[in-house]
């Protein structure tokens, strides 16, 4: 599964896809999101990434349980997505980035 979200390889972050259906920087973002709530022991009931005629590309993550997380955890778990368009070079949308520090 991991391979094809991060299959066919591009030189444009911004044009990269996860197969042929779904833009891989929403893919990455999600994933982030449910790989650190499921690590942080958070139950995760559902990924989802989708298209609207009206909004374009959405995603999100649902999950239950967060909230006997210390707030750093949540804080953790809140900027998952975007730690994961970073470290897999597949931002969702141009112009928001976000560093890593010490990458």
């Amino acid at each position: 599964m991991l391979a094809q979200l991060l299959e066919p390889p591009c030189t444009d972050p911004y044009a990269r896809w996860c197969g042929e259906r779904y833009p891989q920087g929403f893919c990455c973002h999600e994933a982030g999101h449910a790989v650190v709530a499921f690590s942080l022991g958070v139950r995760v009931v559902a990924v989802s990434v989708f298209f609207t005629e009206k909004e374009g590309w959405k995603g999100y993550t649902k999950t239950e349980g967060t909230d006997h997380l210390p707030w750093k955890d949540q804080i953790m778990l809140h900027i998952a997505g975007m730690a994961a368009e970073e470290f897999f070079n597949c931002p969702k949308t141009h112009g928001h980035r976000f560093t890593i520090a010490g990458r």
